[in-house]
C-alpha cells in the first residue's frame, strides 16, 4: 500500500444539498457496478437520495482534493453494513463521511483524520425521554426527562446527531456503547482541542440537526446547494464540543 500523504493544512469541508424531485439530469454514468446494483434496489425518495449522495461525494472530492481529477473518475465500491469505499482518498490523506435525511444530503471531507457527519430531520416523537433513557448517558437522559415540547425535541436530536457523527468517525455501530458512553462538553470559541472535536451546526430555518466530528479543532467550511458551481457559503451558528468518553 502506498504511504499515506500528510496534508499541510488541516481542513474540514461540509457540503449540503437538497435532492430534486427529478434526477434525470444527474450523471448516473458516474456510478460503478456495485453502486448500480444497489441503486436498482431503491425506488422514489431513497433512489434519489442514493444517486444524489454518490454524485455529490464525487464532485466534492474533485472540488477539494488536489490533482484535478474528474468527478466521474472516482472509483466507489459499496460495502455491506459499511460506508462506501473510495479508492485513493485515504492514501491522499483525506477522510469522508455521508448522511441523508428527508431529501437532504450531507458530505463531509477532512484531512485532519477520520470524520463523521450526521443529519437528522426533526420528527416529533412521543417517546424521546424513553429512547434517551435506553441509549444515552444517564446525565443526558435526566436532562431529556426534565424537558418537554420543542426544547426536548431539539435537545434529543442535537445529542443524537453528535453521537451518530462520533460513531461514524470510528466506523462502528450504535451497538458499540458510544451512544451511552460519550458526552459532549462545550468548548470556548478560541480554545484549541487536540482530541476529537464535535461541531453542532445550526442553519436558519433548517428543520434538521446536523453534526460533524473530526480530530482536533479544524475550521469547518460549509457549502450549500447543487450544482456545486452554484453553491453558496453558509454562515451557520456552530457550537463546538469536546468528546468525553467513559
Amino acid at each position: 500500500m502506498p504511504a499515506v500523504k500528510q496534508p499541510d493544512r488541516p481542513t474540514t469541508r461540509l457540503f449540503l444539498c437538497q435532492t430534486p424531485e427529478k434526477v434525470g439530469h444527474l450523471p448516473v454514468q458516474y456510478l460503478g457496478d456495485s453502486e448500480r446494483i444497489r441503486l436498482e434496489r431503491y425506488r422514489g425518495q431513497r433512489y434519489r437520495e442514493f444517486l444524489q449522495s454518490r454524485v455529490l461525494l464525487r464532485e466534492a472530492l474533485s472540488a477539494v482534493l488536489p490533482g484535478k481529477r474528474a468527478a466521474g473518475d472516482w472509483q466507489i465500491t459499496e460495502r455491506a453494513e459499511q460506508p462506501p469505499l473510495v479508492g485513493d482518498v485515504l492514501e491522499m490523506g483525506w477522510h469522508y463521511s455521508l448522511s441523508h435525511s428527508q431529501n437532504w444530503i450531507a458530505v463531509a471531507l477532512s484531512n485532519s483524520g477520520p470524520c463523521g457527519v450526521d443529519l437528522e430531520y426533526h420528527r416529533a416523537r412521543a417517546n424521546l425521554a424513553q429512547l434517551a433513557a435506553h441509549w444515552f448517558h444517564p446525565d443526558e437522559a435526566r436532562q431529556l426527562a426534565s424537558q418537554s415540547g420543542k426544547a426536548q425535541l431539539t435537545t434529543f436530536y442535537r445529542l443524537w446527531t453528535l453521537k451518530e457523527a462520533l460513531i461514524k468517525s470510528r466506523n462502528t455501530s450504535v451497538f458499540s456503547g458510544l451512544l451511552g458512553g460519550s458526552r459532549f462538553v462545550a468548548i470556548e470559541k478560541n480554545e484549541a482541542v487536540a482530541t476529537p472535536c464535535a461541531s453542532y451546526v445550526q442553519l436558519p430555518g433548517f428543520p434538521f440537526s446536523l453534526a460533524v466530528v473530526v480530530r482536533g479543532s479544524t475550521a469547518l467550511h460549509i457549502s450549500q446547494g447543487y450544482p456545486l458551481a452554484n453553491a453558496r457559503s453558509a454562515a451557520p451558528r456552530i457550537t463546538r464540543y469536546r468528546v468525553i468518553e467513559h
